[in-house]
């Protein structure tokens, strides 16, 4: 049975969170699910407590928390109900990245309250250098440089590398949304 309460709170930077959450509403919705979308920063009291269960995806840059997650956290009161699904988008994912990592993210951004025990998994998004701040432009040309002396590189090091290129990089795709549809209609079961 569909769950008609289902909420996805998103933190996007530059759109690929933003793009994974429609992705995961529209597959919810032609299970029957009916989905209220809401970035982090705008979501309101009334929407968390309408829903009973919630998906919580947030951008990943390499910083203390995940994009959004401080705001978040003062809601952490209306969440601490309800039934939770976790995602993070980052350029690796999991390719150069440890899970466990990433699990600890969710955990810090989000409080181990409100996170542990939850189902979490960590996508692949992209990068566009067009459009980064200029902030994240010079963050990333350390990290160019330093990937650029690594003796042996791994596959997202050479990603990175390679996007500087062609100035973009899109590792998306619309399959990796399937276990957080699975994690959600596993609350209704």
């Amino acid at each position: 049975m569909a769950n008609s309460s289902t909420l996805i709170i998103y933190g996007s930077t530059y759109g690929y969170t933003e793009r994974y959450t429609e992705w995961t509403k529209e597959q919810l919705e032609a299970e029957g699910y009916s989905v209220v979308t809401a970035p982090i920063t705008e979501v309101t009291d009334e929407q968390i407590e309408a829903a009973q269960t919630v998906v919580i995806g947030a951008s990943y840059y390499g910083g203390l928390f995940l994009t959004g997650a401080p705001s978040l956290r003062k809601k952490a009161e209306l969440l601490k109900n309800k039934n939770l699904v976790f995602f993070t988008v980052s350029f690796n994912g999991t390719v150069a990245n440890n899970g466990k990592m990433l699990d600890g993210k969710v955990l810090k951004s989000f409080t181990e309250d409100l996170a542990s025990g939850k189902p979490t998994f960590h996508l692949r998004g992209g990068i566009n250098h067009d459009v980064l701040s200029a902030t994240h432009k010079t963050v990333l040309q350390g990290v160019r440089m330093a990937m650029k002396m690594k003796p042996n590189k791994n596959e997202a090091n050479q990603q990175i590398l390679d996007s500087y290129a062609t100035h973009s990089a899109d590792f998306m795709d619309r399959a990796n949304v399937e276990p957080i549809v699975a994690a959600v209609k596993a609350y209704d079961a």
